[in-house]
């Protein structure tokens, strides 16, 4: 993540949310909800964490897309931890067409608050009005891959050296989260993820599992459902 050891997080396990309408049929917005297997994903997925690995300590961060609160609410169910919703965490958002939920809107965020009202929503930056949209609503910028992965340095570089973190994520951000934690040369993502969508052949699966820990890849994608 950098030269020195300033601001390195110790321990995140890092779980991409389950199969969402969007990944079934790449079509329609891309904020979906989860399809009923994507629910079983991440409930088997609890289930395991809770019988098997260590969560004590453990602080959550949801990305605030639909298909990472659902997510988190059912981890949040099974585990008792604790999660906050943090915007840095968030998809690579770089498509002019595709807005988050309908067209020509972005994200409501008093449904959110009031669907997940248990999350901690104080790092929720959409009040604001920026980039042309109401105070009720969040429309996210188009980003350059630069932009997505300095955004995700930028979150890393920010938590606590002494802390554990459950980040749930997306394809993109799992897998950047992942490089920049350990000082992977980035320069795969980019190309990775300058291809259409249709040609990824490593993708992360949904609900699966990534664990670091002192900068070291223990996991990465292990599906556990």
């Amino acid at each position: 993540m950098s030269d020195s050891h300033d601001g390195v997080i110790m321990e995140i396990l890092i779980i991409r949310h389950g199969q969402s309408e969007h990944n079934v049929s790449y079509e329609g917005t891309l904020d979906s909800s989860l399809t009923k297997k994507g629910n079983e994903q991440v409930y088997n997925t609890a289930c395991w964490l809770e019988d098997n690995f260590d969560l004590s300590g453990y602080k959550g961060v949801s990305s605030p897309y639909l298909r990472t609160l659902q997510t988190s609410y059912i981890l949040r169910s099974q585990t008792n931890i604790d999660f906050e919703v943090n915007e840095l965490v968030r998809e690579y958002h770089v498509k002019k067409d595709e807005p988050e939920l309908v067209e020509n809107q972005g994200m409501p965020i008093k449904f959110r608050e009031n669907l997940f009202g248990d999350f901690d929503w104080s790092r929720w930056n959409g009040k604001d009005g920026k980039y042309g949209v109401s105070e009720d609503l969040k429309i996210y910028p188009n980003e350059t891959m630069d932009d997505f992965l300095g955004r995700i340095e930028f979150y890393l570089k920010g938590l606590n050296e002494d802390s554990k973190y459950l980040i749930v994520g997306h394809g993109a951000s799992c897998r950047a989260l992942h490089d920049v934690s350990i000082n992977k040369d980035l320069k795969s993502i980019k190309e990775r993820y300058a291809k259409p969508i249709k040609e990824y052949k490593d993708s992360i699966e949904n609900s699966s599992l990534i664990w670091i820990k002192d900068e070291k890849c223990k996991w990465f994608s292990k599906v556990v459902w």
